[in-house]
């Protein structure tokens, strides 16, 4: 009984807090993903920022560093 009580507590945390946080974070940002990553791997160590990194970068600034300390994290 107890371990169904870990279980089913651990999925309730992971349907009504990870898994809405992994929507709104991760879900929209992988087709960019998809597209800036060959370019930030080329562009590594140049000043050069490819038109496919400008959407990722602009997601990471302003969504996933503002999530990251919505939810505590340094």
């Amino acid at each position: 009984m107890k371990m169904i009580t870990i279980y089913l507590m651990g999925f309730l945390y992971f349907s009504f807090l990870a898994l809405p946080l992994m929507i709104i974070v991760f879900f929209p940002i992988l087709p960019i993903m998809l597209l800036a990553f060959p370019m930030t791997v080329m562009n590594e160590g140049t000043t050069n920022v490819h038109w496919t990194q400008k959407p990722y970068l602009w997601w990471f600034k302003n969504v996933w560093l503002n999530a990251i300390k919505l939810i505590g994290v340094k």
